[in-house]
């Protein structure tokens, strides 16, 4: 025998042991390849027989089997002297610590968990063959010596020299350790691999030498652990004289004397450096991956098709409302947390795409065991096989319900522009006739006596028009586009103003309470908007109290010190007006859509332009409105007003006075509505102005152009066909610099700046208007004009 180019002299012969016939055939087609002499065992009885009859060089061992299990079999063979030395790799499904301690405790020398990587398996054999071949040699040729010791002992050192050659062969680290620690064996690529002299390495302390200095107390430890039998297998860091760590993994066995004896440690070890480190980098990129998926809230879910085993993360758990651990892993069980709206499309949408073994998304619903609605978006991807049948679906999921919701207000406001924008053309054409209805009335009452019969009938078409130009206010007060005149006054003045007319609208059977503010707040607002919200919700209020109830109406201060608001309010003071009722209440779904046009509970009694009039007002003073109702307790309305410090200002109503309406001037009246500007015409002519008249922008031009005698005032629509007002006020302008502009529209004022129009700031009189609102205008306008005669006016910019 030659230890420097030793072949073992047969080839390796492996027994595979387990009860299951497929986990054997697996086995024998992973270790074919490599030119082994196969042998499977049903049972440990079988492998025992086989043993005795004719040792293998490996067994490959399966734990659970009927009858005697892996423990019993690794006790029998290794209980024997004859067999003791059959290297024996345990093959399980338990990936437990104790199923492992246990088979290495009962002297197997590996142990690999089910399902097997071929490349591990085909590593730990050949390795473990290749000790054994060591070992069977060692053992030969101990045997041959114990017979020549005495007259070879020449030849004893030669071997050993050829021995240390051939540890020296081995692509494995060997080393043997006293029960000291030091080094008293190792060979030349552990010498390479550490970076050290092998004469230098002899002698030294194992661990102060070779283990990275703040693993040294732990490895002590497991020394002395392992010098009494335990931990044969283990994996542990080295430090080489670079500088450098290893990862090793080590198997290690007891070297005893010829009494039996401890002496030391005989250590065999692989370089697993790139498997760790591999492994170190996906676990933090499994980290990684998992607060990303925590920070964003994405849940994943992965479905095996072969099994039905559906499995969730607690993220995805916590989507559907569970706690963590109670999902059952079906997908059955899936189905049945999604909302029962929702889960027929689901199903058919999911089994459309399996089928097709495309990727897919869905959303749908679900409900939450404290009854809220949650919207989830899932997305997937399907696997199949050669056969082109389902094996796997992945995917993840997230809680959109905010972006629902989100997109939900989106599309709502969309929808209130589009109306918006409908309502305010048509309350525009109606203004016009309303206008008519109004001022002809008005004009034939003061022809009428109050004790003519036709005076009564008049005053009801002319009550009539005025209750028509309040349903264009709403409309126009919904879309934004009504005249809004703010200026500083005290909310609970309005309030308390509010309250007589209050108390004949509600009826006796409902009692109102007021709860003022002591202190003055102090906003920004119409008064007669403000005034109109009060009206609106009281009336609600009363509707919904059919047979009586109580009305409270509160005004406080609310500050908001942190901007921290569910309502979004920002840092600073509100006037809080509350007005809340004990009617029926609303259920959560009515309340969510209580502010759209149109949208009325009262059946055939409402037209539904109530509270989306109220809510556009409030957004149009820059509050907000917030609702809170509940089915059987009633409803709350509470609005918030920005606080200003500028002291109040009185109704500017009550600051009209009655003045002499008359007047000679000369007045320019361009109208495309024929009806509406006669009925100007008419009133303007019977107070003594002298009225030129056109029916639009370009004929006005032409008469002005004609007209010799000065024209005191230009009295035009904005809105009409071939040139708008705006423009035909700046071309008059050119030519009559002193004419004063007085603008008529149903439109907002704001109207003019829209246009773009340099006569942005002139006088706007809105339509509807009553005779005596014109005349009343019109000599507004005209003593301005007086009293700035002998002043230039620049055009407005």
């Amino acid at each position: 025998m030659t230890l420097s180019h030793y072949v073992p002299d047969h080839v390796a012969r492996i027994l595979i042991v387990d009860d299951e016939p497929l986990n054997r055939r697996l086995l024998e087609v992973m270790l074919k390849p490599e030119g082994y002499q196969l042998f499977t065992a049903a049972s440990g009885e079988e492998a025992l027989t086989i043993v005795s009859k004719q040792p293998p060089d490996l067994i490959l061992l399966d734990i659970m089997m009927p009858g005697m299990d892996g423990y019993e079999v690794v006790a029998e063979i290794k209980g024997n002297i004859a067999t003791h030395n059959i290297p024996i790799i345990m093959i399980t499904a338990l990936d437990e610590r104790n199923a492992k301690m246990r088979a290495l405790l009962a002297g197997a020398e590996e142990y690999l968990t089910k399902p097997v990587d071929r490349a591990e398996l085909c590593v730990r054999v050949k390795n473990l063959l290749r000790l054994k071949d060591y070992s069977d040699y060692h053992d030969k040729y101990s045997h041959m010596l114990e017979g020549e010791v005495t007259a070879r002992t020449a030849d004893l050192r030669l071997e050993r020299d050829r021995a240390q050659r051939y540890l020296d062969t081995a692509e494995s680290i060997l080393l043997a350790l006293d029960m000291e620690g030091r080094i008293t064996l190792v060979n030349r690529y552990a010498c390479s691999l550490l970076g050290w002299p092998c004469d230098e390495l002899i002698g030294r302390d194992w661990n102060s030498t070779c283990i990275p200095q703040r693993k040294r107390s732990a490895l002590k430890t497991n020394f002395h652990a392992q010098t009494k039998g335990e931990f044969p297998l283990f994996e542990n860091l080295i430090l080489t004289k670079s500088g450098d760590e290893r990862m090793i993994e080590w198997r290690n066995t007891l070297i005893r004397n010829e009494v039996g004896d401890i002496v030391g440690l005989l250590c065999s070890g692989v370089d697993v450096t790139e498997r760790y480190r591999a492994l170190q980098a996906l676990r933090i990129a499994e980290e990684r991956m998992r607060f990303a998926l925590e920070s964003a809230k994405v849940g994943i879910w992965d479905l095996d098709h072969t099994t039905g085993v559906l499995q969730w993360s607690e993220i995805l758990g916590s989507q559907y409302g569970l706690k963590p651990g109670t999902f059952g892993g079906t997908f059955e069980e899936f189905i049945d947390h999604v909302h029962i709206e929702d889960r027929q499309s689901l199903v058919d949408s999911i089994e459309k795409n399996t089928k097709a073994g495309s990727d897919f998304s869905a959303h749908h619903r679900t409900v939450h065991p404290d009854g809220t609605v949650h919207w989830l978006s899932s997305s997937g991807k399907v696997f199949l096989d050669e056969h082109g049948k389902p094996i796997r679906a992945i995917g993840i999921s997230q809680d959109v319900t905010e972006r629902h919701m989100l997109e939900q207000q989106f599309h709502q406001a969309q929808k209130l522009e589009a109306i918006g924008l409908l309502a305010a053309g048509v309350a525009h054409d109606f203004n016009n006739i309303l206008g008519i209805i109004i001022g002809q009335s008005e004009m034939l009452l003061g022809k009428l006596q109050p004790e003519d019969p036709a005076h009564h009938r008049v005053e009801e078409i002319r009550k009539a028009g005025f209750r028509a130009s309040m349903l264009t206010r709403q409309l126009l007060v919904f879309s934004r586009k009504q005249k809004t005149e703010m200026w500083p006054l005290d909310l609970n003045h309005v309030v308390k103003e509010s309250k007589k007319l209050l108390e004949r609208l509600i009826g006796e059977d409902i009692s109102i309470n007021f709860e003022l503010h002591p202190a003055n707040l102090q906003i920004k607002a119409d008064p007669g908007q403000v005034e109109q919200v009060i009206m609106n919700l009281a009336i609600n209020a009363r509707d919904a109290m059919p047979n009586g109830g109580k009305l409270d109406i509160a005004t406080t201060e609310f500050v908001n010190s942190n901007g921290n608001h569910p309502l979004g309010l920002s840092v600073g003071n509100f006037a809080q007006l509350k007005i809340s009722d004990t009617g029926e209440g609303m259920s959560a779904e009515v309340v969510a859509r209580i502010f759209e046009p149109f949208f009325s509970t009262k059946k055939d009694m409402g037209t539904g332009l109530g509270l989306a009039t109220v809510y556009g007002i409030v957004k149009e003073h820059n509050g907000i409105i917030e609702v809170q109702s509940e089915p059987g307790k009633g409803t709350s309305f509470i609005m918030y007003w920005p606080v200003i410090l500028a002291p109040s200002h009185p109704d500017k109503r009550s600051e009209v006075q009655e003045k002499r309406l008359v007047g000679t001037e000369t007045i320019l009246l361009v109208e495309d509505e024929p009806a509406f500007r006669m009925l100007i015409s008419d009133v303007l002519e019977e107070r003594g102005f002298n009225i030129l008249r056109a029916d639009n922008g370009v004929a006005a031009l032409e008469l002005a152009e004609i007209f010799e005698s000065p024209i005191h005032l230009l009295i035009t629509d904005v809105i009409m066909p071939q040139m708008n007002g705006a423009s035909l006020a700046e071309k008059i302008k050119i030519k009559r610099p002193d004419i004063r502009v007085l603008f008529i529209s149903g439109y907002t004022d704001d109207i003019l700046t829209k246009h773009g129009s340099r006569m942005e700031g002139l006088p706007l009189l809105m339509k509807p208007f009553t005779p005596s609102d014109l005349a009343r205008t019109v000599r507004d306008v005209l003593d301005v004009f007086k009293e700035h005669a002998d002043l230039e006016t620049p055009l407005p910019r």
